[in-house]
């Protein structure tokens, strides 16, 4: 699954616009961590297809929303929900954790359906 690559100039509508929950991967070529890190992002992208969208922003080349969010390291990774960040966490994180910071959202959505049918 090739994970879609956002910049500066379709930000707003790709993910501010976004009306599902959207998990942004900040990276630059190159860079150790965000090598080791790439499979796990796939991975996360996978379990969270039709859930929420997994995108992926070059610091190197989105230099405007990449300042704006004060991104200053990478691999960073920031959660969106109706277009604002909710949270953030730079560095290596496993595909358990990345799903993590998007649950909220997904579990806020469903509302009244966090409780087990069965549990009365």
């Amino acid at each position: 699954m090739a994970i879609p690559i956002i910049t500066d100039q379709n930000f707003e509508q790709e993910v501010r616009n976004s009306q599902t929950p959207v998990l942004v991967y900040f990276y630059a070529d190159g860079v150790a961590s965000c090598k080791q890190v790439a499979p796990e992002v796939e991975a996360a992208a996978k379990d969270l297809e039709g859930k929420a969208k997994v995108v992926k922003i070059n610091i190197d080349q989105s230099k405007r929303i990449t300042a704006a969010l004060r991104v200053q390291t990478t691999p960073t990774f920031v959660a969106f929900n109706k277009g604002r960040p909710i949270a953030q966490h730079a560095g290596v994180l496993r595909r358990y954790h990345l799903c993590e910071m998007v649950e909220p959202i997904l579990a806020s959505d469903e509302g009244e359906n966090l409780v087990p049918e069965d549990s009365e």
